[in-house]
């Protein structure tokens, strides 16, 4: 009798067990999805938009360099400083270029000393060869040299206005007004122009302005537009929500990894200058967009073959069913609505019912089934 007790024990035990484990646990499972959770349907604007990302740039970058050889002797502008179109922002030792300058002004002055001469020369034996007195080979001599002197002098001119530009290249200019956003040149540096132009200095143009220059999908350029609204982010700001216009679709293409992207410019106003050139922003392209309707969170959307519905959680089975009731009791004694007029619920798949209508304030926008009355 003894071992028979025991036994049913154990039994009772592992029957328990098994009951707790799998049917106790499954029904736990199916409590815990059947929780629901409310959002009140609100009017709102509703957008849809085209995600990528690019980075900002200057509207106009200016590459400054030097066109003659040498040492710098002075640097007048560093990093982030302002400029104005033909300021001087750094020098180049000039005493060779000083020397070139005399140098050709001298050989000028010889020239022109050759020319008087030849010309002097001409002007006495043109008569004698005109009267007879002169073979034309002789006086051809005097027309010849004087002809070379003319071509001279206007070589020499020539070399006096090279030397010259080559001392005013010697005092390094700002092309434009703007703010310098790089340096490459240090004072006593020698700058060799012999056969690339060496980078000296970049210059942006006007930071208030700026460019966003945007990788767009092919499958999405289609519904890029000039003139398309964009909002765009930047992780220096993650919080700020910037504005900006596209101005231009580039039609070259960019592949990167097998994937065909198109360049979009988009341009935004940055009086603060809080944006710099080379940050990188997620842009929000706006392609359609409705105002004043009614909407729930995309979250809360179950989206089925040829239906619609309101995903609701975070309610107990018992709750939704209580609030039910009251609803249809307010509903036979005349009531309007109640508290939950504008909600809209929908019971998980396979509940009984519809949606658990929101009274007469109910809307049927969101809704499949048949529900409440607020559901219809």
């Amino acid at each position: 009798m003894k071992k028979f007790i025991i036994t049913f024990i154990l039994l009772a035990g592992i029957g328990y067990g098994v009951y707790y484990f799998y049917f106790k646990k499954e029904q736990e499972v199916a409590e815990e999805t059947q929780k629901y959770q409310f959002a009140k349907i609100e009017r709102k604007t509703i957008q849809n938009m085209i995600t990528a990302t690019g980075s900002l740039t200057a509207r106009e970058l200016v590459e400054v360099g030097s066109q003659v050889s040498g040492t710098i002797e002075e640097v007048y502008k560093d990093f982030n400083d302002t400029v104005t179109k033909g300021e001087l922002i750094a020098l180049i030792d000039t005493a060779t270029l000083d020397a070139a300058v005399k140098s050709a002004e001298a050989d000028l002055m010889r020239q022109q000393s050759t020319l008087k001469r030849a010309t002097i020369q001409y002007e006495r034996f043109k008569p004698v060869y005109e009267k007879g007195f002169l073979s034309g080979d002789d006086f051809l001599t005097y027309e010849i040299g004087k002809e070379t002197a003319e071509a001279n002098v206007k070589s020499s001119e020539a070399s006096l206005d090279r030397a010259k530009r080559n001392r005013e290249f010697a005092e390094i200019r700002a092309p434009i007004s703007g703010v310098i956003i790089d340096r490459n040149v240090e004072r006593g540096q020698t700058v060799a122009a012999s056969f690339n132009t060496p980078r000296l200095f970049i210059i942006a143009e006007d930071l208030s302005l700026m460019e966003i220059l945007a990788n767009v999908d092919e499958s999405d350029i289609g519904q890029i537009k000039n003139g398309q609204e964009v909002r765009f982010t930047v992780a220096s700001y993650p919080e700020r929500n910037f504005e900006g216009t596209v101005t231009e679709i580039r039609l070259q293409p960019q592949v990167i990894q097998n994937v065909v992207n198109y360049t979009v410019v988009v341009e935004t106003e940055n009086p603060r200058r809080v944006l710099l050139p080379g940050m990188t922003a997620t842009l929000d392209f706006v392609v359609d967009e409705v105002e004043d309707v009614l909407s729930v969170p995309a979250s809360a959307l179950n989206l089925k073959a040829n239906d619609e519905m309101a995903a609701i959680q975070e309610a107990r089975r018992a709750e939704m069913m209580a609030r039910r009731e009251e609803m249809m009791a307010q509903r036979q004694a005349g009531g309007g609505g109640g508290e939950n007029t504008g909600q809209r619920r929908q019971r998980p798949e396979g509940a009984e019912g519809g949606f658990a209508g929101g009274g007469r304030g109910g809307f049927a926008g969101f809704g499949g089934g048949n529900g409440g009355e607020g559901g219809r």
